[in-house]
């Protein structure tokens, strides 16, 4: 592929294996050998597609290809010239599409083995690096993985944190530079090139011995030829294992310094401090610390807002796109006589970033984040209370959340669903399902969810610092 690519620089840089190829990079003949190969291996592979695809009653609309994440667009122009020549037809062209080998690694192992990687739902969001230690190439990729609690159904999600890379490299690098090194030694003490029959009698015996061989252990591996014998000593194999993984390990060791290099991270800000201490400097400031004050702060961030989801003529059950202001000047925010039907969702949703200037009348859901998790109120009117309250012992902000149902739905407009029900229930053939009215609460209580203002980002967060978002909702829930 590299040479069918025209990209011979990489090719010669990253593969030593590779070096007779390279030769032969400008032989137009060669190409044409290998295009016409490679033609062939998938005109053989379609066949057997297309065979069981018959047999199926199946037909192919989208063709997905896994790369190393180091090819570039030349590598999918080949690619999809050899696809098309191959796979299309004049009744059936599949989309074809180009997915990093990592990429579907990732996704494989998030979605069906999420236990193999230490997913679980007592912490539901994670940071991983993936690795990928293949024959020929390793790559690095960055994810965000949110885990969803077993109780609202969710699936886990993910994406990426940046572009997945590659170099090229590994064990089979590894494994061409022992062998090559062993034949030049052992063609020099014969003074003449290993005919065809050495050649395959050292090849076989060095692929029988070269899974006990690693770095700093204690095998070695003999090469014989006219009764002559040479020695691949630890030295060499640890040498040689070190030079073809050198790309490989730069690659990873820049992938744990973006995933662990953040000066948010308590060992970080440590070492960062010693080292400016070291050299009689004054501790560094971390703006995550930074204090801020608290009442000119807060103030610019009277943002929140009753997002809802009215499940009545909302087939495809989708959020509204605004929502209503909870801000006040004594922080204490009230809506009242809300309307919900039965199976009506709401939640709490905030906007980081809203500036108090601003004249809208409601939020900009596209910019928000969710406070509280889902909640139904229930069948009737309710009036919802919010107010955030400023914990002198804790030295937190907890915005607190109050639901009181005040009454009924007016008779009208009760009466007009119990008809729509009806009618909707027979033509089901059976009977609207009853609505279930909660009680009217005469002592409502407050639900309360700490907030901090995090200076780096100059917005407001939920949690604390030092707590995962799954930790403050299990504190809401039992206090």
């Amino acid at each position: 592929m590299y040479i069918l690519a025209d990209c011979i620089d990489e090719l010669q840089d990253e593969y030593a294996f590779a070096a007779p190829l390279v030769k032969r990079a400008k032989d137009e003949a060669f190409k044409a050998a290998l295009e016409d190969g490679i033609l062939d291996l998938f005109a053989a592979l379609h066949k057997d597609v297309d065979r069981t695809c018959q047999e199926r009653s199946f037909w192919i609309e989208s063709i997905a290809v896994t790369i190393p994440a180091h090819w570039t667009l030349e590598f999918e122009d080949v690619y999809t010239s050899i696809l098309t020549r191959t796979f299309w037809s004049e009744e059936r062209k599949p989309q074809i599409t180009f997915i990093s080998e990592i990429e579907a690694l990732v996704h494989a192992l998030v979605k069906d083995r999420p236990v193999s990687i230490g997913l679980n739902t007592t912490a539901p969001d994670y940071v991983c690096l993936f690795q990928d230690f293949g024959g020929h190439s390793s790559s690095v990729c960055l994810v965000f993985i949110r885990v969803p609690s077993q109780e609202n159904g969710a699936k886990t999600s993910f994406y990426r944190l940046g572009e997945a890379r590659g170099v090229g490299g590994d064990s089979e690098e590894w494994e061409h530079r022992v062998f090559d090194g062993g034949k030049s030694r052992l063609e020099r003490l014969v003074d003449r090139p290993l005919n065809s029959i050495e050649t395959r009698a050292y090849l076989d015996m060095f692929n029988y011995y070269k899974r006990d061989l690693q770095p700093g252990g204690s095998q070695c591996i003999s090469f014989t030829a006219k009764n002559q014998a040479v020695q691949m000593g630890v030295a060499d194999i640890t040498n040689h294992f070190y030079a073809a993984h050198q790309t490989c390990f730069e690659l990873f060791e820049t992938g744990l310094e973006e995933l662990c290099g953040t000066a948010r991270q308590k060992m970080v800000q440590q070492r960062l401090t010693e080292l400016c201490t070291a050299q009689g400097l004054k501790e560094p400031v971390f703006i995550d610390r930074y204090e801020t004050d608290r009442d000119n702060s807060w103030t610019k961030v009277q943002l929140f807002g009753l997002q809802r989801m009215e499940k009545r003529w909302n087939r495809k059950r989708l959020w509204t796109n605004s929502a209503a202001f909870l801000r006040d000047k004594k922080y204490l925010a009230i809506l009242e006589e809300l309307e919900f039907r039965e199976d009506d969702e709401a939640k709490i949703i905030c906007d980081p970033f809203f500036s108090a200037t601003s004249k809208n009348d409601v939020l900009n859901v596209d910019r928000c984040y969710d406070v509280t998790p889902v909640f139904k109120p229930g069948l009737g009117v309710w009036t919802i209370e919010l107010r955030l309250d400023w914990e002198d012992s804790d030295e937190v902000w907890y915005l607190s959340l109050r639901k009181q149902r005040t009454g009924d739905i007016p008779q009208r407009k009760r009466k007009m669903r119990k008809a729509i029900g009806t009618r909707a229930g027979r033509a089901r053939g059976r009977p609207a399902a009853k609505a279930s009215i909660p009680p009217i609460l005469t002592r409502p209580t407050w639900k309360s969810y700490p907030l901090y203002l995090d200076a780096a980002s100059n917005c407001v967060l939920v949690g604390k610092p030092d707590k995962t978002l799954a930790e403050v909702s299990m504190e809401a829930d039992t206090a």
